[in-house]
């Protein structure tokens, strides 16, 4: 083969290539979705951002409202600023948000979910072998005093973590003798015995960077 056939055979490939290559996949001008939302825990007045695609340029054409709230925010390119109105979380209780946002006129629809900063994340307990009058100390956020003293539950279980209640038995409580927003202090009641310390949530879903609501213990005799 000569030098010019080599040439032209180049050529060839190159133009070949460049007819297979596929165009690059883009949404339709109204197809938009949300990536997620930081910071994952808001407080009312607090300022949050949406993460996604192809949302409008014009602020007024996002159609946003946050637990049937309508609210307005700066597009930044990929990135809409909110702030959270109050309402959302009209009480300690109230810790979950659905984020919903559609185009103006446009049918389609994306929905996605935070959290109210009053929700509690626990990130250790210490210590988990006690005795009867121990206390034990449990770190984390989003604790609220008033709310929080009658959600530490002692439940009772095998040693293969199996819990022991039968239907209509009470949960211990345990005695609370210190409530902060990162800090509860709760005594081992009488009776206690090993098995789980429980934190129950009125949450649907887990709570992301958190412990699971149950924390196995061990009660020494």
């Amino acid at each position: 083969m000569n030098q010019r056939h080599f040439r032209i055979l180049c050529l060839l490939s190159v133009m070949l290539n460049a007819c297979n290559k596929q165009p690059p996949i883009q949404l339709p001008s109204d197809k938009f979705n949300i990536d997620s939302i930081r910071p994952l825990f808001v407080k009312e007045g607090q300022s949050f951002t949406v993460y996604g695609k192809n949302f409008s340029p014009d602020p007024e054409k996002n159609v946003i409202t946050i637990n049937g709230i309508p609210v307005q925010g700066n597009v930044m390119g990929n990135r809409i600023q909110l702030k959270l109105p109050t309402g959302v979380f009209p009480d300690s209780d109230k810790l979950l948000a659905q984020l919903v946002l559609k185009k103006e006129g446009g049918p389609y629809v994306d929905t996605a979910y935070f959290y109210s900063s009053l929700t509690p994340r626990i990130y250790s307990v210490v210590p988990t072998t006690v005795r009867i009058g121990d206390t034990i100390t449990i770190t984390g956020e989003g604790f609220v005093k008033g709310r929080d003293e009658k959600r530490i539950l002692f439940l009772p279980a095998t040693s293969d973590g199996h819990i022991l209640l039968e239907p209509g038995d009470v949960p211990l409580s345990g005695n609370v003798i210190h409530v902060s927003s990162s800090k509860i202090k709760v005594i081992v009641p009488m009776k206690a015995v090993s098995g789980f310390l429980a934190f129950p949530s009125n949450l649907p879903v887990l709570i992301p960077g958190s412990l699971l609501n149950m924390i196995q213990i061990f009660v020494l005799s």
